[in-house]
């Protein structure tokens, strides 16, 4: 309780009937609202000085692109609320997770908005200050503002060992991950055990038209007519490659299209939606313990780490393995060639360690968010706060595929981030030879870049707290002879791991399948 509670002043005036004056605007404030013009600035929502400074000097954002977030939302058909998610992306982008969280938090606390809600629940995997109880928590309540029930039940026959029809639902099929490691996969299944429909909401790779039984491209279709197709498809098992991420397609599984749906690849937490049954992990990277956390039935499986990635080998996408560069320059490169959305200060603080340890190292990162120069001035000024000098860090702008994986020539370790690893982004590092460390995570999407270098039999680049990770890229940087013999060896170790086992990877997908769909056939699905 405050002092003025406790004590309140005596006065023998009576209590005034005029409102208190507002207190006088800050310089900060001020130039906000010189950038409105003639629009009526709406007390900023409580947007204090320290607030506008965070934007102005930490985000590198304009007083016009302050208003400019103001204003956007109003032309829009939104609110001036809608400021706060329109911030929110660009600290996002900026290196700091926490506070994207909370401006998220200020919006959907006060509009209700289906996609930016998604974009919270994304937010909150990426948050160092989440957890897993938190991350349920936030599920569930997205779960009591959107969940509804879904249309008539579909009627697919209940024959438990009928062959199934499996669909997939993703819009970029055309993406390196896909091409490389999903419809490879899909590519191999056991044509007697299942019939494979691809729903394409984006390009569709002409040279995996072979892939699956069935190309249905979907792009542009609407939610309605795309449900439409796949009850006439009579689809028993859709698998949602996206995600609960993007609106439009959310409303499509919330109206339950096919008897069963599951959810995993692009989204690593529990989406607490009666549309989503199942998800299919491992013990590695959902240990028992931590059910708990999830809505969904976890199907395990010993292959359940992501996919198949067997496009690798052989593809000439791919160049050759290179000496690394530390044997000619004589200092050690780092490279994180990732989303930009995916650092943060605890993970940039941790390199900063590793900076005044291995003091004339450089580091690259290369983001498709840094094409944005006010993004790229903010991550360089966020890298010098935690420790690293301006001079060492490089920010690159996004390349096409070719020059992108090219750039791993000029990297020797890939320290992977934290509390959301890299996925495609790290597959793509050790099959360029090069030798990743990653913590294993406090969260199932912290947890990939460890379970594949457990698969390929390389534990010792994995750490299980940050001061080991400090340890082991240290020591690594410290042994060029060391980094040489894994640039030479990590492909081969890649392509003899479980990585790449296309049989056994579609044998454990194959009887997971069969299983939840006797279950449904039991009339044994989950309850929500």
């Amino acid at each position: 309780m405050s002092s003025e509670s406790e004590h309140p002043a005596a006065t023998s005036e009576p209590p005034s009937s005029e409102p208190p004056a507002p207190p006088p605007l800050t310089a900060q404030q001020e130039s906000v609202v010189r950038a409105f013009g003639e629009h009526e600035l709406p007390d900023l929502l409580g947007l204090g000085s320290k607030e506008i400074d965070f934007l102005l000097k930490k985000i590198h954002v304009s007083e016009e692109e302050i208003a400019g977030f103001f204003l956007n939302g109003l032309s829009n058909g939104g609110t001036f609320f809608h400021f706060y998610a329109q911030a929110a992306s660009q600290i996002l982008n900026s290196g700091y997770p926490d506070e994207a969280k909370e401006y998220f938090e200020r919006f959907i606390n006060c509009v209700s908005d289906i996609g930016i809600h998604l974009q919270y629940l994304n937010c909150c995997l990426l948050a160092p200050s989440s957890t897993n109880e938190s991350m349920l928590a936030a599920a569930q309540e997205f779960s009591r503002h959107f969940d509804r029930c879904p249309a008539a039940a579909p009627s697919n026959t209940a024959d438990p060992d009928k062959k199934l029809k499996i669909g997939f639902l993703c819009s970029f099929f055309d993406s390196s991950i896909m091409r490389d490691g999903i419809l490879p996969t899909i590519r191999g299944r056991n044509p007697d055990a299942c019939e494979v429909y691809c729903y394409s909401d984006g390009p569709i790779p002409q040279d995996f038209a072979d892939a699956p039984d069935y190309w249905r491209n979907v792009a542009g279709m609407d939610g309605s007519a795309l449900f439409d197709l796949i009850r006439q498809d009579e689809i028993d098992i859709l698998r949602d490659l996206d995600g609960p991420t993007a609106e439009n397609r959310l409303n499509l599984f919330l109206m339950r299209p096919a008897p069963i749906a599951l959810h995993g690849a692009n989204f690593k937490a529990t989406s607490a939606l009666s549309c989503y049954d199942n998800v299919f992990a491992n013990e590695y990277s959902i240990p028992p313990e931590e059910e708990a956390f999830y809505t969904e039935d976890i199907v395990r499986g010993n292959a359940f780490y992501g996919a198949s990635v067997n496009g690798f080998i052989g593809s000439d996408r791919f160049p050759a393995i290179t000496p690394p560069p530390v044997l000619e320059t004589g200092y050690v490169t780092f490279g994180y060639f990732g989303g930009a959305h995916k650092l943060n200060v605890p993970i940039l603080n941790l390199w900063g360690r590793i900076a005044r340890e291995i003091t004339d190292a450089r580091f690259v990162l290369k983001a498709g968010a840094f094409a944005v120069p006010r993004i790229r001035a903010a991550v360089l000024d966020l890298a010098v706060d935690c420790g690293l000098d301006r001079d060492q860090v490089a920010l690159l702008e996004p390349t096409n595929f070719a020059e992108y994986i090219e750039g791993y020539s000029q990297i020797d370790i890939v320290p992977d981030v934290q509390p959301h690893s890299g996925g495609a982004n790290i597959l793509e590092a050790l099959w360029m030879g090069k030798p990743v460390i990653s913590i294993y995570g406090d969260r199932w999407a912290g947890r990939s870049g460890a379970d594949f270098l457990r698969l390929m039999g390389q534990e010792d680049l994995i750490a299980y707290s940050e001061d080991e990770y400090v340890d082991l890229v240290v020591d690594l940087a410290k042994n060029p002879q060391k980094i040489k013999d894994l640039t030479f060896s990590l492909r081969q170790k890649f392509a003899e791991s479980p990585l790449t086992d296309i049989d056994a990877y579609n044998r454990d997908l194959e009887s997971a399948y069969r299983e939840i769909w006797r279950k449904w056939c039991e009339g044994q699905t989950r309850t929500v």
